[in-house]
């Protein structure tokens, strides 16, 4: 079944749709299944928030090293 409202494919006999829950049980109000088959992501795409969380994780790690470098050589030169 597909949300009049949000467009969602929902499994058949829901009640209400699990994405925005209009109700799916009225007259005329549910769309039909589109006859072609959707095609699932691929390994590559289902991958991509967890290669930019770890982008994010080594940016952080690499600026805290950079700041405490740089703390470093600033207490050096101000404890001479």
């Amino acid at each position: 079944m597909i949300c009049p409202r949000c467009g969602k494919s929902n499994p058949e006999g829901t009640e209400f749709c699990l994405y925005c829950g209009a109700n799916l049980q009225e007259k005329g109000s549910v769309k039909e299944e589109p006859e072609y088959e959707m095609k699932s992501m691929s390994d590559s795409q289902k991958n991509v928030p967890a290669i930019k969380k770890e982008n994010s994780r080594k940016n952080l790690f690499i600026i805290i090293i950079g700041c405490i470098v740089l703390i470093s050589i600033i207490l050096v030169f101000l404890l001479r």
